[in-house]
């Protein structure tokens, strides 16, 4: 197949006063990278919420679905940061088709051996180490596909599609695996996979970042540069104070996210007396309506306010939102009807997708802009590493307590903590900011 270059639209004074979305994705490339990701990510939580549901009905073990959830998390740990090395030394689009097409080959595994619980914790533990690969060179290959001007809006749609593609699927995974059966599920995924798979055969070469590099061999971008790469990258990371802060708080944010994911089934349970399909359609869908309203909003403020003033009102909002979840025993103690209740968690649940997004979109276009097209791939590599090594004990801590202590209080103390976050940092998130422009 024919590779052509990439030629970005011309931006005049109006379009650059008005960028938005729509500009973005009526560029060719970008659009079929955007595709890509919608099919992979929604693919790729309907498989893993799939997995967990599909080894829990086989087992009845909450100790081996643990395993599985700490099985997904482990491989951000330890390949993120070479994935992002790799996506600084190869053409990104064939890193992005060979992770899809291999998710898509190993899917079909599932098809034979979903009996079978070993096999189910292996296939998940292979399927999130693939798609390690997929992330920083899906992440560093926007600015390559759009103008400077475009990154925030650009940022905005693949974060919006990133959260809501998490949501969307966590809550048709139950219901698909329900009236589908697996096998019919499964088959749609597989599916998806392949479909992404072409979407990103037809991207053009994203290779600018090789330039550099002169004629070195690909055994050699291979092997032979990957550590000393691996700590440039951490070396500039450590001299941008700044964008060490912006890693750090995103980091923060996802690992208290994912603590409070490991809660919602109990939460919903034993706590609010939902049921598993209750809790998709009550906590999981209204987190999807605030992530879209939160993108909306984001991407009108960033003409009027700093990006860290987004960050820091999203990471707020959602301090501000765990922090009101012991409030369910007043709403249900005054309410007439079980739909008080529902109203009350549901809007908690929105606020919390909204300010959540507030910080991922805010943050990853400031790490977009303090990031060059050399580094781009090993800063995000070292972003995912950094989330998942902080996130998985928070999470195996939180499973521990919430045998010991009310969920409620645990969520509670989150938010505390993510209150202390935005205080303690505050003023040197500013001053930072100050310094690089």
């Amino acid at each position: 197949m024919a590779e052509f270059s990439v030629e970005l639209p011309e931006l005049t004074d109006d379009s650059i006063k008005h960028l938005k979305v729509g500009f973005v994705l009526r560029h060719g490339p970008f659009k079929y990278l955007w595709f890509s990701q919608v099919l992979s990510q929604l693919a790729g939580h309907v498989l893993n919420f799939s997995l967990v549901i599909i080894l829990y009905e086989r087992t009845h073990s909450n100790a081996l679905v643990s395993i599985l959830v700490a099985l997904i998390s482990i491989p951000p740990i330890f390949f993120s940061s070479l994935a992002g090395v790799y996506a600084d030394n190869f053409n990104r689009k064939y890193i992005l088709f060979l992770s899809n097409i291999s998710r898509c080959l190993i899917a079909l595994a599932i098809l034979f051996f979903n009996q079978y619980a070993l096999a189910l914790l292996i296939i998940a533990f292979v399927i999130s180490t693939i798609s390690q690969f997929f992330g920083p060179a899906e992440s560093s290959s926007i600015a390559s596909l759009v103008h400077r001007k475009g990154y925030f809006s650009a940022n905005s749609l693949f974060v919006f599609t990133t959260y809501t593609a998490f949501l969307i699927g966590y809550s048709l995974a139950g219901p698909a695996l329900q009236f589908l059966g697996e096998t019919t599920t499964f088959l749609i995924l597989i599916g998806m996979f392949g479909l992404a798979s072409v979407m990103n055969i037809i991207l053009p070469p994203i290779k600018k970042h090789l330039e550099h590099k002169g004629g070195r061999s690909l055994a050699e971008r291979a092997f032979g540069s990957l550590r000393k790469e691996m700590q440039e990258g951490l070396h500039f990371i450590r001299g941008n104070r700044f964008l060490l802060v912006v890693i750090l708080l995103f980091s923060a944010v996802f690992s208290f996210e994912r603590a409070i994911i490991s809660l919602l089934p109990d939460l919903a349970r034993n706590v609010f007396r939902y049921s598993i399909d209750e809790l998709s359609y009550f906590i999981i869908t209204p987190a999807g309506i605030g992530a879209f309203f939160g993108a909306i909003i984001a991407n009108w403020l960033k003409s009027r306010i700093e990006k860290t003033t987004i960050v820091l009102w999203g990471m707020l909002i959602a301090s501000v939102t765990l922090m009101l979840f012991p409030l369910y025993k007043t709403a249900d103690m005054f309410s007439t009807g079980r739909g008080d209740l529902v109203i009350f968690v549901a809007l908690l649940a929105l606020l919390s997708g909204l300010g959540d997004v507030f910080v991922i979109i805010a943050g990853q276009t400031l790490i977009h802009e303090q990031t060059s097209e050399h580094t781009r791939g090993r800063v995000f590599g070292f972003l995912v590493t950094l989330m998942n090594l902080v996130g998985l004990p928070l999470i195996l801590i939180v499973g521990f307590l919430g045998n010991r202590v009310p969920v409620v209080t645990i969520i509670f103390g989150i938010g505390v903590l993510m209150t202390a976050l935005i205080v303690l940092s505050t003023a040197q998130f500013r001053r930072l900011a100050r310094t690089v422009g």
